[in-house]
């Protein structure tokens, strides 16, 4: 009945005529970045969601973003951690960096191994331009360089055969969807390049430092807190690229002065000591629903 209520609430006949009884949820996974039409439902149902609404949030981060678009009440957005995500802590202890190059079939002679995701392309967040110059640069990057490995991760819902047009040189390498590829990607690369992603999120768990690609300037995508390092344009990033990886002091120190900062975000993003498994999740779900029902 609780999922029939959060499909009901979108239509907005039967949301009006049924409002007051019903319950609405969400369990917000993935990334949270501002969203147009989720502003524009918070406003339509102004009075539904401010009484009859519950939103779970991965954690504090995001339930003060997703308050910020909406009137659910401070107490209706409740925050249950990042129990989902605890198989990336347990593939620290798993996996080694030399296991997961021979799973994905990439030599183990570079010194630096780079990840680039491929987003699906969204209006007003993700263009397909920004990611082709993104991915232009660093493939035209790693070509002049025996000693780097770009790794690229397209999203599931990406036809693969655009992207393997991209990775047609000998150390640019295509991550498929086979079991596991993502955590073996993960293990070994040193840097993640992408603009805002889950990915970029997960990577940090592995001690990989992000580059975050704002082309757009809007810091509304700087999800990462003080933890990545924002590049505003092409050139910008082909500075950085030339400065970090002229030789590996270079790299290694400018890698160690966010260590601390990745740390603090992971334990604050994952809520790590708090939450750490999918049954206290479940478990905090259907008592919070069950307790909010009630009172309806």
């Amino acid at each position: 009945k609780y999922c029939a209520a959060y499909h009901v609430k979108k239509g907005t006949i039967l949301a009006d005529a049924l409002g007051r009884d019903l319950l609405s949820f969400n369990y917000s996974v993935g990334v949270m970045v501002p969203n147009v039409y989720r502003r524009y439902i918070f406003k339509k149902n102004k009075e539904f969601f401010k009484k009859n609404h519950i939103e779970f949030v991965l954690n504090n981060i995001e339930k003060k973003q997703y308050q910020s678009e909406s009137n659910v009440k401070n107490n209706l957005v409740v925050p249950i951690g990042g129990g989902r995500f605890q198989k990336h802590f347990d593939n620290i202890d798993l996996f080694d960096k030399d296991t997961a190059l021979r799973a994905l079939g990439i030599p183990n002679n570079y010194s630096y191994y780079i990840m680039a995701d491929y987003p699906i392309q969204r209006n007003g967040e993700q263009s397909l331009e920004e990611t082709h110059n993104r991915l232009e640069l660093l493939t035209t990057f790693v070509s002049a360089r025996d000693d780097i490995a770009l790794l690229i991760k397209p999203h599931p819902a990406v036809d693969a055969k655009i992207v393997s047009k991209i990775a047609n040189k000998e150390n640019v390498f295509l991550i498929n969807k086979s079991v596991n590829s993502l955590e073996y990607a993960l293990t070994v690369s040193d840097v993640l390049v992408c603009k805002f992603t889950t990915i970029g999120l997960e990577s940090m768990i592995y001690d990989t430092q992000v580059i975050s690609c704002i082309f757009d300037g809007e810091s509304d995508f700087e999800i990462f807190g003080n933890s990545a390092e924002y590049i505003y344009s092409i050139k910008k990033l082909n500075s950085l690229f030339e400065k970090i990886f002229s030789n590996k002091d270079a790299f290694d120190n400018w890698k160690d002065s966010y260590k601390e900062r990745r740390n603090l975000f992971v334990k604050e993003y994952y809520m790590q000591g708090k939450y750490s498994s999918s049954c206290v999740i479940v478990k905090n779900v259907e008592k919070e629903i069950a307790r909010k029902y009630e009172k309806l």
